[in-house]
């Protein structure tokens, strides 16, 4: 869709009168999806009318809205390994991703410092457009301010900042422009952990240079409007087409996915286990299993033994046919695994390890985190060990009179954070942090924390765990495109 004129006319057509920069969005988004007609806008065109002149705001809160039912079904798979498969972004000043040069493992030395503010850039992009703070979709909007309108006023404001610890003891409030100290001992707060590196709204009173909070929440989850493909996978099924590297599910509504997680291949009994469940699944041919490590009970990994391990991983499935040859595979590292397992992303298993796998038709080594695209769905699945670190760092206890478990609090600052390593206790390869980053709200994250397994429903996505395998022999299956959750265990 390249007439400008004609989707004009179809707007005015339609009674909808539109600002310049929002028909330059509508445009973009059309061409991004490949429309060749105004007539496949009809799903966002029909809740434009409510509005006198639609603006860029309106425009993009209308289409993060639509129901994923108005997307064009899809019957593709695409593995999205994030180190080889996922361009890179930033996001500039005025507030578009624009392609950037490949990232670096070394990284530049401003990289890191750089993260942190893109970091910020996003969180308070997405925040400002929501409903609950745009005065353009709102007329009650909630309003937030600057660290540095806190000089000479002494009235009770709401702040979006960083939260972080500037002496090392200290709990500071910082943005783009200022910081300030926090007194948050006393707070009524959300869902969620708070943790240094953390993007919060504090709201509180200026007094002597400390900001005294008496409330402090985690961001809504949403989505950021971008006009690229930052989750990714959609300009890999053009690529791909003709090749075995993508996949196809016939009957979507009948497929299953199986994820796992800390699957000991060198412990027996989790062999046995990992038998029973083939066995259990053997007749299914619309099935797609994730496991992910560590793939070894061992803490320091000894490729050697990998190896051997994979190679009787393989033989294992090797003994029903049927998985062997229709079913789909996706193996995903953990911390513990070959490789630089200390950072985030991972880098996918050696491909010398995973030489027994060549006798699956369907495979895939991918990166962690690994971004799936299921037939239309967004789904990422990421071997993180971020419950612990959430806890040992919180500035104040999480809300328990809300929701007691403190899993619920990690499913909820993974969200709303938009990062799935939201703190400063964990080490990022600053150059990759956006493939760790979810600015693409997706239907589903599976965190395979080495908690027990757990599903929530958030804001329109789904935040599961299938728990740790090996020690109480859980996972999750995940049914059909409506991605039912199903909690699983297996006993011998």
């Amino acid at each position: 869709m390249n007439d400008k004129r004609a989707l004009i006319s179809y707007l005015l057509g339609k009674g909808i009168k539109i600002r310049p920069q929002a028909l330059d969005y509508l445009m973009s988004y059309a061409q991004h999806k490949n429309y060749d007609s105004e007539e496949q806008l009809d799903d966002i065109i029909s809740d434009l009318g409510k509005f006198d002149v639609v603006d860029v705001d309106q425009l993009q809160s209308v289409i993060q809205e639509t129901p994923s039912s108005a997307i064009k079904e899809s019957k593709e798979i695409v593995v999205i390994d994030v180190f080889k498969d996922l361009p890179k972004y930033i996001f500039n000043s005025n507030e578009k991703f624009v392609p950037a040069s490949p990232p670096s493992f070394l990284g530049a030395p401003l990289s890191k410092h750089m993260m942190y503010r893109e970091r910020f850039a996003i969180a308070r992009s997405r925040i400002k457009k929501h409903k609950t703070f745009n005065p353009s979709l709102n007329e009650s909007a909630i309003p937030f301010s600057e660290v540095e309108s806190l000089i000479g006023c002494n009235n009770e404001k709401i702040i979006l900042g960083m939260l972080t610890k500037i002496d090392g003891k200290t709990w500071y409030l910082e943005d783009f422009n200022g910081t300030v100290k926090l007194d948050i001992y006393d707070v009524e707060k959300n869902s969620g952990f708070f943790c240094e590196g953390c993007i919060v709204l504090a709201q509180g009173r200026h007094v002597d240079g400390v900001l005294y909070v008496s409330c402090i929440a985690q961001p809504p989850a949403c989505s950021i409007y971008a006009d690229v493909d930052i989750f990714g996978g959609e300009y890999l099924i053009e690529q791909r087409k003709g090749t075995e590297s993508l996949w196809t599910c016939q009957w979507p509504d009948n497929c299953v996915i199986v994820a796992l997680s800390n699957v000991h291949l060198n412990d027996p009994r989790v062999m046995r286990l990992l038998d029973k469940l083939f066995a259990g699944y053997a007749a299914f041919s619309n099935i797609l299993f994730v496991l992910m490590g560590n793939f070894s009970s061992e803490p320091q990994a000894n490729p050697y033994n990998h190896k051997n391990l994979f190679t009787n991983l393989a033989n294992l499935i090797g003994k029903y046919p049927n998985l062997q040859e229709n079913a789909m595979w996706v193996f995903i590292p953990g911390p513990n695994d070959p490789g630089l397992g200390l950072f985030l992303p991972q880098q996918k298993l050696p491909n010398n390890l995973t030489e027994a796998f060549e006798s699956l038709k369907h495979w895939k080594s991918s990166s962690n985190p690994t971004r799936i695209l299921f037939c239309g769905k967004k789904l990422i699945f990421a071997k993180i060990d971020q419950l612990r670190t959430l806890q040992r760092n919180s500035a104040v206890e999480p809300n328990f009179d809300e929701n007691a478990n403190p899993d619920a609090h990690l499913a909820h600052t993974i969200l709303k954070q938009g990062h799935l390593c939201p703190t400063l206790h964990t080490q990022v390869l600053p150059d990759y942090d956006h493939t760790l980053r979810i600015e693409s709200q997706p239907d589903l994250i599976c965190l395979a924390d080495n908690t027990r397994y757990f599903n929530y429903s958030i804001d329109d996505s789904k935040v599961v765990n299938p728990g740790h395998f090996s020690r109480y022999s859980t996972f999750v299956a995940i049914s059909g495109i409506s991605l039912k959750v199903q909690l699983c265990d297996i006993s011998e």
